[in-house]
């Protein structure tokens, strides 16, 4: 569960049109699409929701995923013979960037493009998106400078195929319940993103970049373009609800303000605040900041210990505030090596999954505001309420018998892990962490996660 708080400080009156936010998380000042970093934090990930969001594939409320009919006008879903599936797409008319210059489909197909593209291997883009793109391995590896699973027919029509497996002969993308999701596609501007002279064509074998001077899209040529767009904060040409105006390199103070441009949300609904402030917050001032009225908006309340503080706030009438709880897939998980040592046999990390208390791990961090699930799903997820997931898997409730550990039916080559010792994790014949030999039994916060060459290990604390 997460906690949403609005509030107002009594005597604190609050700007017209204005609402401070404050976050946990510090921005970085990255606004590239998660190009460049595979897993942004809230607030970068924040800001670059509310400066760009005119994509073809939107969530809802409920995280159900679906087109965004305020930019695609009609689409078609193509299965093909081989497994592969096309989705085609036609774009409204009147689709605007922020400084007023109209959206054509050109701009939906470039960010893919430069994604995939031996530029944007050359300057350390993290996509893989090229695995699952027909063709895409040898237009990354600048083998052609077509990439053919993108194609562009005027300039409303554009489409993306997506292929069954991937460039690398392994990877299973379809089928996939999400594959909706292959296809969202962001609207960039060539110009702000590239450089002057850049577009988008097609002669009927898939997309290739062109420069009016004739230059080649290389690292060389659009590189420096790139690395200031990404962390420009004045006059950036975005497609989103707000505009980003300022961002403090010292107080991490972010501002924001109305998208006058703006189309729409998937729904057509608009901005009703005119400015956004975020700042960060820390553990230390939060509450305080709460009281005081310096912050309006306190959202993605997760630690438990806080969400209580803030409601002991509201109840004792020390703050004017309402509250909006929402389930939220908050995953907390303990990584395996799977192709070496003990932890490469099914059976051995069961037995390790029947001596982790999540209940109680929960229930430390969350004081009685969230819940366990037993796989990678949320309870909020409409999906979720369809099915009776809960009833068809392990659960694997802590349970330190030993007689109950599936070590017991591991294959012959793992013999030397069938005989669990008292004293702890120890299998014989195989070499273990120095700090896992004769520990006790995992508890809640009994361990951390750290990366060891590039491998997730359990380490007891």
């Amino acid at each position: 569960m997460v906690l949403t708080m609005v509030a107002c400080g009594e005597g604190k009156k609050k700007a017209d049109g204005q609402v401070v936010i404050g976050t946990s998380t510090e921005a970085s000042g990255d606004w590239a699409y998660s190009a460049f970093v595979r897993n942004p934090n809230a607030t970068d990930k924040a800001v670059m929701t509310l400066t760009d969001d005119m994509t073809t594939v939107e969530s809802d409320q409920h995280g159900d995923y679906g087109i965004n009919k305020t930019v695609v006008k009609s689409y078609e879903r193509i299965e093909e013979e081989n497994g592969n599936v096309t989705y085609k797409f036609v774009i409204n008319d009147g689709l605007k960037f922020n400084n007023g210059e109209a959206v054509t489909a050109q701009n939906f197909v470039a960010w893919t493009m430069f994604l995939v593209s031996p530029a944007g291997k050359e300057m350390g883009v993290v996509s893989a998106t090229y695995n699952m793109l027909p063709g895409g391995l040898a237009y990354r590896n600048g083998e052609t400078n077509v990439l053919s699973a993108v194609r562009l027919y005027d300039e409303k029509t554009f489409s993306i195929t997506i292929a069954k497996t991937g460039e690398d002969g392994e990877t299973s993308y379809l089928p996939y319940y999400y594959d909706i999701t292959y296809a969202a596609m962001q609207a960039v501007n060539l110009t702000y993103w590239f450089g002057e002279g850049w577009s988008v064509k097609d002669d009927g074998e898939g997309v290739y970049f062109v420069n009016a001077d004739g230059k080649e899209f290389t690292a060389e040529t659009v590189g420096e373009t790139v690395e200031a767009a990404r962390f420009a904060t004045g006059n950036r040409v975005t497609a989103g609800p707000y505009n980003l105006v300022s961002f403090d390199q010292s107080s991490r103070e972010i501002v924001l303000e109305v998208n006058e441009n703006y189309n729409g949300n998937f729904e057509g609904q608009k901005p009703g605040i005119q400015k956004l402030v975020i700042v960060k917050t820390s553990e230390d001032t939060v509450m305080d900041m709460i009281t005081t009225g310096q912050i309006q908006i306190y959202s993605q309340i997760a630690d438990g210990s806080e969400v209580n503080a803030v409601m002991d706030l509201i109840e004792a009438g020390t703050i004017n505030s309402s509250t909006s709880q929402y389930d939220r897939a908050g995953y907390g998980y303990f990584g395996f090596a799977c192709d070496f040592g003990p932890t490469q046999f099914t059976e051995f990390r069961q037995a390790i999954a029947y001596l982790l208390d999540r209940v109680e791990f929960a229930q430390t961090f969350c004081k009685g505001w969230g819940s366990v699930v037993h796989g990678p799903y949320c309870t909020a997820f409409t999906m979720t309420a369809k099915t009776d997931i809960e009833k068809k898997i392990n659960h694997y409730d802590y349970n330190a018998d030993h007689r109950l550990w599936p070590l017991r039916d591991a294959p012959p080559q793992a013999e030397g892990l069938h005989q669990p010792q008292d004293q702890g994790l120890q299998p014989a014949g195989v070499h273990l962490h120095p700090r896992l030999q004769g520990q006790r039994p995992l508890q809640a916060e009994a361990g951390s996660r750290q990366e060891e060459r590039g491998r997730d290990r359990l380490i007891p604390a």
